[in-house]
């Protein structure tokens, strides 16, 4: 799943800065959930955004409890300030 949260480049850096169940990984796999904000990872430079929006955050859906991993990116998203454009 991708998320691609409103406020250019760096809210997608917010955005996985704010995540505390989620794992941070440039690389999915395994049984727990990742994000990785794809222009943090150096995908951008390696051509394997496919386009994605700087933004952009992918998440990898673990075995979690939905409903902790649901409060936990909902939590994050309410961290993101009203405008954030912060470079990546």
């Amino acid at each position: 799943m991708t998320v691609v949260p409103h406020g250019g480049p760096g809210a997608g850096a917010v955005l996985t800065d704010a995540l505390r169940l989620v794992s941070i990984a440039a690389s999915a796999g395994g049984t727990r959930t990742k994000a990785a904000h794809l222009a943090s990872t150096g995908r951008r430079h390696s051509g394997e955004t496919f386009g994605a929006d700087d933004a952009a955050v992918r998440f990898s859906i673990g075995l979690e409890d939905a409903e902790d991993l649901i409060m936990d990116v909902t939590s994050a998203l309410d961290s993101l300030p009203k405008s954030v454009d912060r470079r990546v």
